[in-house]
């Protein structure tokens, strides 16, 4: 089994323990608890964005030019690993200091140390540029059945959200350790000698994909917060149910990218036509399988959240009847994003990521407050449709990857 097949593997296994046991999570801790989690792992989110400075695509694109020297590789990596720890232990401050209810600081304490971990896994695109992916795809699948075999022994035995959350920590650090493990004997063993002109080219590098990634946690986490705000926690819990149900599929896109788009961008600037037919063909294959998960999901709605997560969440039908089709646009937004990149525009994702955001937050403050929890998965809908695609229309330098996307959505076909 190559590595592609590996990674989808494990996306589809973290799918099935998602449905199966994550619901039966959600059952035991009740909306209240399950909201608390939620809520909790959206603000750590947010600082897990910060704190990697936005330099994973820079990172990327330097594996391609640098990676026999090293230099610039490692420099990031450290750079990234000071920011890391930095934001952890900034995090713990402020949460220490700010965070008045107990059960909730205890959460973002547990969740705190995702700060560290997950800005770590970045070296797994080591592994892609040496065409392991089979390695990254069997250390994922090793911490998704220890987290399903975790879960499912606390499910047993009816444990509190602190243990189910911890479980959550545990994946993230038995894969980050396996990555590391892997690539300690790749990077170049030549020591170089850093400037601080050095650090600072690379940090500015990645500002303009760090505030485009802080935006867009935003608007899709900052609705969680707003909930909390105005709602309470366990209008949380019944909006994350549907959410999650969503945010799941959100790897289809991700994967595809990750496996097939650099061999075909790699090429842009060879044949740019045929590379970007060989594009348009991949996206329309994700986007009919996005568009027809989106309509039978929108179509039993009910009928999911009934039998998923029982009578007490009943309230989430609503939120995943709409929430569901922001996934053919998010499809849309990776596919143009990547595209955007290899052509050095990463300054216009930053502006329509900011636009996005400004528009979910203003959303959100008008729609929650009159619509509830159907009001914030409206929003998402709207800035996500914005940001993706109708954005691109806006501006000159980027209406022909509107044109381009355009173009597979207009040869929507199964054949």
């Amino acid at each position: 089994m190559n590595g592609s097949l590996l990674i989808i593997f494990d996306k589809v296994l973290k799918i099935i323990s998602g449905l199966v046991v994550g619901t039966y999570i959600a059952r035991i801790l009740g909306p209240v608890d399950f909201g608390l989690m939620g809520y909790s792992q959206s603000i750590v989110t947010i600082f897990v964005i910060l704190s990697g400075l936005g330099l994973e695509p820079v990172f990327i694109k330097r594996l391609n030019s640098d990676f026999s020297k090293g230099s610039d590789i490692k420099l990031i990596l450290k750079i990234r690993l000071l920011a890391c720890v930095f934001g952890f232990l900034l995090f713990f401050v402020c949460a220490y200091f700010y965070v008045k209810d107990t059960k909730l600081l205890y959460l973002l304490c547990i969740f705190s140390i995702l700060i560290v971990c997950n800005n770590l896994l970045i070296v797994e695109h080591i592994n892609y540029h040496l065409g392991k992916g089979r390695l990254i795809g069997i250390f994922s699948i090793i911490a998704t059945t220890l987290s399903l075999l975790l879960k499912s022994v606390a499910i047993f035995y009816g444990a509190n959200v602190y243990i189910f959350s911890t479980i959550v920590v545990i994946e993230s650090v038995v894969v980050c350790s396996l990555y590391w493990i892997s690539i300690t004997d790749k990077l170049c063993k030549k020591k170089v000698k850093y400037t601080l002109e050095n650090a600072i080219g690379v940090i500015k590098n990645g500002i303009p994909l760090l505030v485009s990634g802080v935006s867009v946690v935003l608007y899709m986490k900052a609705d969680q917060i707003m909930i909390e705000h105005y709602l309470g926690v366990e209008h949380v819990g019944i909006y994350n149910s549907a959410s999650r149900l969503i945010e799941a599929m959100y790897f289809i896109p991700i994967v595809i990218c990750n496996s097939l788009l650099p061999s075909v961008l790699g090429m842009l600037n060879v044949d740019r036509e045929e590379s970007l037919i060989k594009y348009r063909y991949i996206l329309n294959k994700v986007l009919i399988a996005g568009i027809f998960l989106s309509l039978i999901i929108s179509l039993f709605s009910e009928l999911i959240i009934y039998y998923l997560y029982g009578l007490a969440y009943a309230n989430a039908a609503s939120v995943l009847h709409v929430y569901t089709y922001a996934f053919p646009f998010v499809i849309l937004g990776v596919f143009s994003s990547r595209l955007m990149i290899q052509d050095d525009l990463e300054k216009e994702l930053l502006k329509r990521s900011l636009q996005g955001c400004v528009m979910n937050l203003v959303l959100n403050y008008y729609l929650i407050p009159v619509c509830g929890i159907y009001g914030a998965g409206l929003s998402t809908l709207i800035s996500q449709s914005y940001v993706s695609h109708f954005s691109l229309l806006m501006k000159k330098e980027t209406r022909k990857y509107f044109l381009v996307n355009n173009k597979a959505i207009i040869s929507f076909r199964v054949s």
